[in-house]
């Protein structure tokens, strides 16, 4: 699992240090070792768990990083390895909800792949300044973020959503 945080750690250092999308683009296979690790991992662990269903830890180990992946990786077949992982392992991790973070993926790709092009969002297309109010009582989550509306101007547009789990 050490590989797994040193991993995301390099992602959030990249996150915070760039506001250029693209540059994730260059970290796929860093993304794509994150995914392999967490599937081992949760594979093992499912099958030597006694009992099925979802579960919880105050450890944020599987969570956040395929949370960061979903979010900053843009290749599709990747993303859609984050959100399979997270339907076949449930889990709740301190305030991490597996469930949601499947919400919140499946949006950023609808927003983002709605430019697409040969398989590839191009800059202009990305959103950026994720928003996440929760309310865990109720299993619902407004979300919005900001996306560039063309490649011709800088001009943005909020995108906004409520979504339930």
């Amino acid at each position: 699992m050490y590989r797994v945080h040193i991993c995301t750690g390099l992602l959030a250092c990249i996150t915070v240090c760039t506001d250029d999308e693209t540059v994730f683009d260059s970290y796929n296979s860093i993304c794509a070792e994150v995914i392999d690790l967490i599937d081992l991992l949760l594979s093992h662990e499912a099958s030597c768990r006694q009992t099925s269903g979802p579960k919880f830890s105050f450890d944020t180990f599987v969570n956040v990083p395929l949370h960061m992946v979903g979010q900053k990786c843009r290749d599709p077949i990747l993303r859609r390895a984050v959100v399979r992982i997270l339907h076949q392992y449930p889990r709740r991790e301190g305030v991490w909800d597996s469930e949601l973070m499947v919400k919140v993926i499946e949006w950023v790709m609808q927003i983002e792949e709605e430019n697409m092009q040969d398989g590839y969002i191009p800059r202009w297309a990305r959103m950026h300044g994720l928003i996440i109010e929760k309310d865990m009582e109720d299993r619902s989550a407004i979300m919005e973020c900001e996306q560039p509306v063309s490649p011709l101007n800088g001009e943005t547009r909020l995108r906004r959503t409520t979504v339930n789990w």
